[in-house]
């Protein structure tokens, strides 16, 4: 079975030694997904004429209806995942006998159609998790995991994209959908993380600060 790994559209700079990378790898060695997606942030989109909140690539800022992460796999593919950070909160160890550190949580989220991937007649899902689990043990970063969370409850997987409540009433054989949740703790260096170029900020002046509006805010003008 082919497998297409996603590349990123940039690199997430809490990630800059490319742990994601290396875990699309340890997906693609479980055997059984079509797209290995990289890591996906939220963004609240047109769909139908309606908002609602879908998954998208890391960096891609859109607001085209199908320029976000298909979840359900149709009939060509075996398997979809994606990638998460469950928490902006990020806890920084500084000076540890291993350098310094941080703590993160990582949520892969995969969805798979059991038809496609074996001909068994009943729900395999354990199986697929098992393996899957399996694969990132193996890799080279198992070392650095700390914790590992499945979690099958098919609301709580899907629970921050609003447009797929619906779609969860068909989300039963020969669908199916998981997470896996990793706590990990590794190495960082701030001076790996290079920033955008930005935009020299305006400076206020003595001037601009006399130029009050009449609702007490300060108005700075543009030269």
């Amino acid at each position: 079975m082919s497998c297409n790994i996603i590349p990123p559209i940039k690199p997430n700079p809490f990630l800059h030694y490319n742990i994601i990378n290396e875990l699309q790898s340890a997906l693609a060695s479980a055997g059984y997904l079509s797209l290995i997606y990289p890591l996906a942030s939220l963004m609240e989109i047109n769909i139908n004429n309606r908002r609602g909140n879908v998954p998208v690539i890391y960096g891609q800022q859109t607001d085209r209806p199908n320029d976000y992460i298909q979840m359900f796999p149709d009939g060509s593919e075996n398997g979809i995942s994606f990638f998460e950070i469950q928490s902006g909160d990020y806890d920084l160890q500084r000076g540890t006998p291993d350098g310094d550190l941080i703590d993160i949580v990582i949520r892969i989220v995969i969805t798979a159609n059991l038809k496609n991937i074996k001909t068994e007649t009943y729900d395999y899902t354990d199986e697929l998790i098992s393996r899957t689990i399996l694969a990132i043990q193996s890799s080279t970063l198992n070392q650095d995991i700390n914790s590992i969370r499945i979690i099958t409850d098919k609301p709580r997987v899907f629970e921050k994209y609003t447009y797929l409540f619906n779609e969860l009433q068909s989300l039963a054989y020969p669908i199916t959908g998981f997470a896996i949740e990793l706590g990990m703790t590794v190495d960082y260096n701030f001076e790996c993380v290079i920033p955008d170029t930005f935009t020299e900020l305006n400076r206020i002046t003595e001037e601009d600060i006399q130029r009050i509006t009449e609702d007490g805010l300060i108005r700075v003008i543009e030269s």
